[in-house]
């Protein structure tokens, strides 16, 4: 057998893996929300005389809270979908500030919700990248950050995002909570590849991070939580950056 052919052989178990574990994610991350919109919609649509108005504003509570949570899965498939078809991107200077900016408009109702405090640096160093694709990175950190860095659960979460220039000329940008941090032994799982997703426990927080990593590998930068596990310290998220 030719290089080529083995790299063709390759390329091939490759792609049957990320097809693999997108049925997985499919089939059973979705089908979760799915069922509950299902049975409460059907107890809604059999019962609704009977219940109090209690009953039926939390079913409808829980319906949407579902779909919610659909809608978020689609959105990592459809990041997913443009990270695997763009095969050669164009990095750029990136203008940070704005990403970010954008990522917070778009997180405003989840932000004003939870009733996040953000700091956010005076200034942020250049990096080349792609912005559609960093801009992803974003959503799904400060997203995690938002709904796990809570300590206690009903304190308002508090976010720092920041950025370190590195001596090898990387950029190491961040997003800090102070919820109840994440075990040494769980901290493993979370940067799982895409096609490891089936292998992995569900508080891997889904499609999300493993997205994370796909991106940022194909940007040539690397991925990473610091957390010491303690309740009150909380985590930090990283991905790093070429230097402009």
């Amino acid at each position: 057998m030719s290089h080529l052919d083995l790299d063709d052989a390759a390329a091939r178990a490759a792609l049957q893996a990320e097809l693999d574990a997108l049925i997985y994610f499919v089939t059973h991350d979705l089908k979760n929300p799915l069922s509950a919109v299902m049975g409460y919609a059907g107890m809604l649509s059999e019962n609704v005389e009977q219940l109090s108005l209690d009953q039926i504003r939390r079913s409808a509570e829980i319906i949407y809270l579902a779909c919610a949570k659909m809608n978020d899965q689609i959105a990592d498939l459809h990041a997913l979908a443009r990270v695997r078809k763009l095969d050669q991107v164009v990095c750029q200077p990136l203008d940070m500030a704005q990403i970010v900016a954008d990522v917070s408009s778009l997180l405003h109702d989840q932000i004003a919700a939870s009733h996040a405090e953000i700091v956010y640096p005076a200034s942020w160093p250049e990096a080349r990248g792609f912005a559609p694709w960093v801009e992803d990175i974003w959503l799904h950190y400060l997203s995690n950050a938002i709904q796990h860095g809570c300590y206690p659960a009903d304190q308002p979460p508090q976010i720092e995002l920041g950025a370190t220039v590195q001596a090898d000329r990387m950029i190491r940008y961040w997003v800090r909570d102070y919820g109840p941090g994440i075990a040494p032994e769980m901290q493993a799982k979370l940067f799982v590849s895409f096609e490891q997703i089936d292998k992995v426990s569900h508080a891997t927080r889904g499609l999300g991070l493993a997205l994370v990593r796909r991106i940022v590998d194909r940007l040539a930068g690397s991925v990473g939580v610091e957390s010491s596990g303690v309740p009150g310290e909380g985590s930090l998220f990283y991905f790093t950056l070429p230097a402009e």
